[in-house]
């Protein structure tokens, strides 16, 4: 018996449209051996398993703070 469960491939993008948002998208699939009929909980290692996620981040500055010449710390 081979220790080899399947194959899973991943894809992903990154797009930046302006400095503050990154989107993220991502998109997977995974086809299983025949080995994996022999694990517990698995239902159907015929069937493939397809995923994808959607991301997207804000960054922002909440409080800026700045120093003059002649202040102390």
């Amino acid at each position: 018996m081979s220790r080899y469960l399947g194959f899973e491939n991943d894809l992903s993008f990154k797009y930046i449209p302006v400095k503050q948002v990154e989107i993220n998208y991502g998109f997977s699939y995974y086809l299983s051996s025949p080995q994996m009929r022999f694990l517990p909980k698995i239902q159907d290692e015929n069937k493939i398993a397809v995923w994808s996620y959607l991301m997207v981040s804000y960054s922002f500055t909440a409080l800026k703070r700045s120093r003059s010449k002649n202040s102390k710390p």
